[in-house]
């Protein structure tokens, strides 16, 4: 009987030493609890309606189970990452775009300025 609850005792403490933090910070502000009392940033464009319904139907479901909490956790860091990947591309994208019309009125403006100075001469 010792040994059982010994490993009992082992398998306690090591899910206190896993998830302490996380329970510790869930007490600490229970006013998340209830979805109603969310406040969420204002959403002018419309983009993250389906997202924050769909998170908090989410949380929902995973009633308390640590399987579901870490697939949870690790789609939403993926998700994140794939975010802020397509973030940066267009953003990069944008800035190219707005290099390479930069450079062509540059360019046109070069070419109005050295075709100005030749008439300049010719009508000298």
């Amino acid at each position: 009987m010792g040994k059982i609850k010994d490993k009992l005792i082992a398998a306690e403490d090591a899910a206190k030493a896993v998830f302490g933090k996380l329970e510790t910070e869930v007490k600490a502000d229970l006013t998340y609890v209830n979805s109603t009392l969310l406040n969420f940033p204002t959403d002018i464009h419309n983009l993250t309606s389906e997202l924050k319904q769909t998170m908090i139907r989410l949380a929902t479901r995973i009633n308390g189970q640590e399987d579901k909490f870490k697939l949870y956790l690790q789609t939403l860091e993926v998700c994140m990452k794939h975010v802020e990947a397509k973030f940066v591309e267009k953003k990069q994208h944008i800035e190219t775009v707005i290099a390479n019309e930069k450079a062509k009125a540059d360019a046109v403006e070069t070419t109005f300025i050295n075709a100005a100075e030749e008439v300049k001469k010719d009508v000298k």
